[in-house]
């Protein structure tokens, strides 16, 4: 199991293109999706793929 540390994340709306994006501040991380839940879902998999490359 993977410990990850807890980052504060934002979620706000795209005023360009339509949707969230997802954003967490500490590691200036950020994705999106047609919805919040779709935003925080792909920045997940986002953060998982930037704290892989940490080892």
């Amino acid at each position: 199991m993977h410990r990850y540390p807890r980052l504060d994340v934002i979620v706000s709306p795209d005023s360009e293109l339509g949707g969230c994006v997802a954003r967490a501040v500490d590691v200036e991380v950020a994705s999106q999706g047609e919805t919040e839940q779709e935003a925080l879902d792909a920045l997940t998999d986002a953060l998982e793929l930037y704290f892989e490359g940490d080892h």
